[in-house]
Order: C-alpha cells, then structure tokens, then sequence
C-alpha cells in the first residue's frame, strides 16, 4: 500500500508475526554483521560493498543510533534512474535507529553526490524502513514494516522492488529469529551468552531497552 506525505512516498507492508520475543527482534535489526549470513540473496549487493570507512554511535534522551559511512562509488545507470542530478560518484550514510521501545528505523539512508577522494557534496535523497514492534506474550511479536522516500516518489516500480525485497528480507529474519527462539526456550541460561566487537550496536541497545523499562517500572532493576 502507497501513501504520500509531505515529499515523501510511504509504502506500508501486511503485518506479520513472529513467533520469538521482541528484544531478540530489535537487537537483531542493530545487527549489521548478520546480512551475509543470513540475507546473501536479498542483500547480496549491500553485504558485498566495501566495509563502511566510519562507525558513530550518538546517543541523546530520546534516541540511539548507529551510523556507518560507505565509501564512494562510481555512479551507474541504475542510480542515475533514481536520483536526479547525480554526478561520477555517490556516497551514503546508514544509520540503524531507535526511536522508542517500538519503533525501529533499519537501515535508513542518505545518498550523496561524492568526489572519488570521498568528499560528500550535496544530498540527493533519504530513505527509511521503519520496523514496528509491539509484543504479543514474551515470546511472539506482532511485526509491522514500512519504506519512505523522498525522491522517486512517483516511481512505481522502485516501490514495488522495495516492498519485494523487503518481504524476502522478512522472511529470512522470521526464519532465523523463531530458530532462536526455540533454543533460548530448550536452552535457558545454560549457556554463557558470547558478544563480539561487531555485536556492539545490539549489545548498546539491550542495555538502553533495559533502562527505559527500568525507569518506567516496567521491569525491576537487577
């Protein structure tokens, strides 16, 4: 389904649930390093770019995020087609957000015009996909995705290979996560949990749920 706001295009996917808790959703969306693992054939092109040159966590009192930097690359036809006054390069900026205890927006972009050396000019467009997630019981989910853009916005097509690509993505997320799901529920806390620098976003995530929950007394402090 289209919708149209103020210059931007939304599209808005069916719901879907998902038979795992939420937390292991969210923190899952901060997870950059599982793409080519888990998405090679609805990612693959993303998974296979160069590693981001930069990595910035911000954090303030309403939101968390975390931001990654694509190095330049050589302008194509097909990004021709989708931004309007584009030059020899490209650059983006994807940030991963949280901006409530529901609310996701993974992986949210900006395009820029670029030198080769890596200089960002001027922005071309911006895209979010937004992720809501609103617990069923503590181990399923009710999950809802959408995709806003601001350019192309009359381009029918471009939306349609979005909400392809993002069904496919949804998919293999559901497949993975409900897999875990099963063993935490066999497993327990048997086992000691193992992080990784890549598991840094997630891990900053997980902590900052639990204070939110924390402070509104949702949950008890350990």
């Amino acid at each position: 389904m289209g919708l149209e706001g103020p210059g931007w295009r939304v599209d808005v996917a069916p719901p879907r649930r998902l038979a795992a808790r939420a937390q292991l959703l969210i923190e899952n969306l901060f997870d950059q390093s599982h793409i080519e693992f888990v998405h090679p054939s609805t990612l693959g092109n993303a998974a296979a770019r160069p590693d981001p040159i930069a990595t910035e966590m911000v954090e303030t009192e309403t939101r968390f995020s975390v931001w990654r930097t694509v190095p330049p690359m050589a302008a194509d036809d097909s990004s021709r087609a989708v931004f309007d006054g584009l030059g020899d390069y490209l650059m983006a900026r994807i940030r991963v957000e949280l901006l409530g205890v529901s609310l996701v927006n993974s992986v949210g972009s900006q395009t820029f015009n670029a030198t080769a050396d890596g200089q960002m000019l001027d922005l071309l467009g911006e895209m979010n996909f937004l992720h809501g997630v609103t617990p069923e019981t503590a181990t399923s989910t009710h999950y809802f995705t959408a995709a806003a853009r601001n350019f192309a916005r009359d381009a029918d097509g471009i939306s349609a290979a979005l909400m392809a690509r993002n069904d496919g993505v949804v998919d293999q997320d559901i497949a993975v996560l409900e897999a875990v799901e099963r063993h935490l529920d066999a497993l327990g806390d048997v086992r000691a949990e193992v992080t990784f620098a890549s598991d840094a976003g997630a891990m900053q995530v997980r902590r900052r749920m639990e204070r939110i929950l924390t402070q509104d007394g949702l949950v008890r402090a350990a």
